[in-house]
């Protein structure tokens, strides 16, 4: 049986680090569907965070390679070379007009993907700019009629209320595939990475996004402040890079919050850590609590889900969507409501089960892909 070739490229050039996880997590739900391991053959280009898909090497429909970005005119030619090589049928993650008339005339068809469309809500948080620029990519996407992936629901609400509706819309959510990492932690690992950063099992909640302005920490630091004087040693410990590129003067703001000595005592601010560290630091929290003002599919909720730990969710679209059972939904604008309900979380006695948490992985990824699957199907016939 003869299969069909895509080539996945990396979301924004390796430069977006959440987009590297994005395209890690999508490999594994494809990798859960029988048709599409069977029918078809995955390319994946990628150069600095190549290690990242290290756990994809044993399934033999994904090929994955290392690309040295030179110059654009070899990069191009390099790019030809690929898709000749491997007879690639179809592109995925395009969204400038210019590459989808480039690779239709190679006979490629590109399939868009957008992660969220933030710019339209909150113009305040980009450039004019950049918000043009997005603006203008994804009406061009919508003119194109290229199959379009999207994460959530909520996502394809948007983009029919802000670019308007049309065939060809596919919603396809991921799973967080940590389970390579967790088969690296044993007890000496972790205890290991919890005495560096001096923190206890349990004693904590963990806040694990960069440090932009739309993941809204300033409404964590206000609900401490409103409850420093019954939390105890109890800790809060963000992760994430300390800089928006967007707002560079943001995180000095939250500093004037952090500083403040009624909330100074009970936060650790760690920065970026290694991933494993991360899930280390998020599975051995009591809670996590992800305030974001906006997502198109949160890569820590589902980290999360699979940890099986409860986590404080704001309640906005898409974590209405994403929740479980596991999940408490608080107002990302109201630090009083945030506050009780973080005391109540730090009362409640908790139980995690990893296991149940990897097994409903594998069930909701065979689930997602049969989207994708259906994505083939309707375009088979176009090539």
């Amino acid at each position: 049986m003869k299969k069909i070739s895509i080539l996945f490229n990396i979301p924004n050039g390796n430069k977006w680090i959440g987009g590297i996880y994005y395209l890690k997590n999508i490999m594994f739900i494809l990798s859960q569907n029988v048709s599409i391991s069977k029918k078809v053959n995955i390319i994946i280009r990628v150069d600095d965070n190549i290690k990242v898909f290290d756990c994809l090497n044993k399934l033999d429909f994904i090929k994955i390679i290392n690309v040295k970005h030179k110059s654009r005119f070899r990069d191009i030619a390099e790019l030809c070379r690929t898709i000749f090589s491997y007879k690639i049928k179809y592109i995925y993650n395009v969204s400038v007009r210019n590459k989808i008339i480039f690779y239709k005339l190679l006979g490629v068809m590109p399939i868009a993907w957008i992660p969220d469309f933030q710019h339209n809500y909150y113009k305040n948080f980009f450039s004019e700019e950049e918000v043009k620029t997005r603006t203008e990519q994804y009406s061009q996407i919508q003119k194109s009629n290229v199959p379009l992936v999207l994460s959530s629901n909520a996502c394809k609400s948007d983009f029919i209320k802000f670019y308007g509706d049309r065939s060809g819309i596919y919603v396809v959510p991921f799973v967080s595939y940590i389970e390579p990492e967790l088969e690296e932690l044993d007890d000496e690992a972790e205890e290991a990475t919890l005495q560096k950063y001096d923190i206890r099992r349990g004693g904590y909640a963990c806040i694990s996004n960069q440090f932009w302005q739309h993941k809204n920490h300033i409404v964590i630091l206000k609900a401490i402040k409103r409850r420093h004087y019954d939390l105890g040693n109890f800790k809060f410990v963000f992760t994430g890079y300390p800089k928006d590129y967007r707002n560079p003067e943001y995180y000095n703001l939250l500093i004037k919050y952090m500083e403040d000595p009624e909330v100074k005592p009970h936060i650790k601010v760690l920065g970026f850590v290694e991933r494993i560290e991360q899930l280390t630091i998020m599975k051995n929290s009591k809670f996590i609590i992800q305030p974001s003002l906006f997502e198109g599919w949160g890569t820590v909720v589902e980290d999360a889900k699979v940890l099986d730990k409860d986590i404080l969710l704001s309640d906005i679209p898409v974590h209405r969507e994403q929740m479980n059972e596991k999940c408490v939904l608080f107002n990302p604008h109201n630090d009083e409501e945030l506050a009780a309900k973080i005391k109540s979380m730090i009362n409640k006695e908790y139980h995690d089960n990893i296991d149940h948490g990897l097994k409903d992985m594998y069930e909701r990824a065979k689930i997602y892909s049969r989207e994708f699957e259906q994505l083939l199907s309707d375009n088979g016939k176009k090539l």
